[in-house]
């Protein structure tokens, strides 16, 4: 990622972040410390996520666990940003 110029994290990606550091019960001065370094950084730019964003997810999702994944998609087309993923999920 450090080639990149730049990157936008829409705003669930934190939330999803946040919730994967709970599942993995990581100390809270660690959760907060790497998204605090992903917010802050140079290349970040933060995308809130729109209401456009949450009626395309929950009019797609075939199921609950699709939501997050599609909002995140929705963000990305709404900006034209491409998608770079480290999610191992089908």
């Amino acid at each position: 990622m450090d080639a990149l110029e730049g990157w936008g994290f829409p705003s669930m990606v934190f939330h999803e972040l946040a919730w994967f550091f709970k599942s993995q019960q990581i100390a809270l001065s660690k959760t907060n410390s790497e998204i605090k370094e992903y917010l802050t950084n140079e290349k970040t730019t933060f995308v809130p996520c729109s209401a456009d964003d949450v009626v395309f997810a929950s009019s797609r999702m075939k199921n609950h666990r699709e939501y997050n994944d599609l909002v995140i998609l929705s963000a990305a087309g709404r900006l034209g940003f491409p998608l770079y993923s480290f999610d191992g999920g089908s």
